[in-house]
């Protein structure tokens, strides 16, 4: 008989996986940002913040999930390949059949660089594509993120299962000053904007910042420190982007320096909240993140992303409508029929799919056992028959 190992049993009980819809609802405020920015022509204020919450949630969520898989390892309950196995089934299972069903429709529709950037785009590789024609995508532009996060995901969970924990946040810290050395390099060597953009160095900080959180909960330890750096972070950086959404809503396109120290600012206050949503929010911030619509619509986040450049090839560009689509009120249009399509894209897609990832969920240990962990230490203390 196969024993499980929930995914609730690892770690300090106050860090464990329990769901929190508030973390949903970032997701939707996160993918709201970025419709509102491709639906609205120019400069919108809140440009990029969106794309670097998703990086600093996915990466978070992913190094939480190598953490617990490391613990079963470490208690002879799996081996590192069997965790391979499970967070690549599981991630792969999510992501892959709405990417290739869009990826598909597109191409028999003959959309506009769907044949053209298909074997960049299949294969998470749309931000190299771009990079060696020096060129967007058109409609399958914001791949690009999506590629960067997948080749994070081919060497992240090698370094969590086998790097000693200690050496763990070096090498979080180095991927965090490698995006700033790059800039360097870019700023020296005349790079164009892909390079600045689309790059996976580019945006490796976000993502270390997300697994930087991941490794500060898991060990109750750290709680004092982030006790005391609570308060130093969100105060200063909430009160600079505060600063840097006004300065553009009155004109003024960028900040001094801003492409150095933006990103660190940002990803730090998006850690906070994050923090913030898993400890509980009270009062009516937390109602509002634990609306059910919130909820369901971060929940559709991914699909949203997947769909949300091809739905005005669903409307009819004629008459009074057709006019509106011309305009950044089209955001009033298409932003409901994405998420309609995105609905229609859980529910026959998605959702089926979850059902078997379940499989990835059950982790066979040997004769049957299970394991227990020190809430203390996050690491196994006993494998009990």
């Amino acid at each position: 008989m196969t024993a499980q190992v929930p995914a609730t049993s690892v770690g300090n009980p106050a860090n464990a996986s329990t769901y929190r819809p508030e973390l949903d609802s970032l997701r939707a405020i996160a993918i709201v940002i970025v419709l509102l920015h491709h639906y609205i022509d120019g400069q919108f204020v809140l440009g990029g913040f969106g794309v670097m919450l998703f990086f600093v949630l996915s990466s978070y969520f992913g190094t939480r999930s190598l953490l617990q898989l490391r613990s079963h390892v470490e208690a002879g309950a799996i081996t590192a390949a069997d965790a391979l196995k499970t967070f690549y089934g599981r991630r792969y299972l999510r992501i892959m059949p709405v990417h290739v069903l869009v990826l598909t429709v597109t191409v028999v529709a003959n959309v506009e660089y769907a044949r053209a950037a298909f074997w960049w785009n299949a294969p998470f590789l749309a931000n190299f594509g771009m990079l060696r024609s020096d060129e967007w995508f058109g409609r399958f532009s914001p791949l690009w993120s999506l590629a960067a996060l997948e080749q994070f995901y081919l060497w992240w969970p090698f370094v969590m299962l086998r790097v000693p924990r200690r050496r763990l946040w070096l090498i979080v810290g180095a991927a965090i000053a490698t995006a700033s050395v790059w800039r360097i390099v870019c700023l020296e060597y005349r790079l164009g904007s892909f390079a600045w953009t689309v790059a996976p160095m580019a945006t490796i900080d976000q993502l270390g910042f997300g697994a930087l959180l991941a490794l500060m909960r898991a060990e109750p330890s750290r709680e004092t420190v982030l006790r005391l750096v609570r308060p130093l972070v969100a105060w200063p950086c909430g009160l600079v982007l505060l600063a840097l959404v006004g300065a553009r809503l009155g004109g003024i396109g960028a900040a001094p320096y801003e492409v150095f120290w933006i990103s660190a600012v940002g990803c730090l206050f998006f850690m906070w909240l994050i923090d913030r949503s898993l400890r509980g929010i009270g009062g009516t911030a937390g109602a509002l993140l634990r609306n059910p619509i919130a909820v369901a619509a971060g929940r559709m986040s991914y699909s949203v992303f997947l769909l949300h450049s091809f739905s005005d090839l669903l409307v009819p560009h004629v008459g009074a409508l057709g006019a509106l689509l011309d305009t950044n009120a089209r955001s009033l249009v298409l932003i409901p029929l994405t998420f309609v399509l995105a609905h229609a894209s859980w529910t026959y897609v998605e959702v089926p799919i979850a059902r078997l990832r379940k499989r990835f969920r059950v982790l066979a240990l040997p004769s049957s056992a299970s394991v227990s962990f020190d809430p203390r230490s996050h690491r196994p203390t006993e494998l009990r028959a």
